[in-house]
């Protein structure tokens, strides 16, 4: 048998230690996929700070460049892959 986890909205509000402590004994063990939210909306989620949750802003993954380093290095490590998990996960209402 053969595993492998998906992780969805990693976003820019993501901090590496989040992700340490999370995957950190098992990196190299099982393929871990980070489903990357690349420009994540304000909007209600548990993946970003409540106070973010209304408004009209932004938030480019690429502007947190402590997670971008972080995610490039684990990539070149060969411990995790990238997928991209929508554009910005806001909720838009249909009518």
């Amino acid at each position: 048998m053969r595993f492998a986890l998906v992780d969805h909205d990693t976003n820019y509000f993501t901090k590496p230690a989040q992700l340490e402590s999370v995957y950190g004994e098992i990196w190299g063990k099982i393929p871990i996929s980070l489903s990357v939210v690349p420009f994540h909306a304000c909007t209600k989620s548990g993946a970003i700070p409540q106070e973010y949750w209304q408004g009209d802003r932004i938030f480019p993954i690429g502007e947190n460049k402590k997670l971008v380093e972080f995610l490039k290095r684990k990539i070149d490590e060969n411990k995790i892959s990238i997928l991209m998990h929508g554009c910005n996960d806001k909720d838009y209402k249909c009518k």
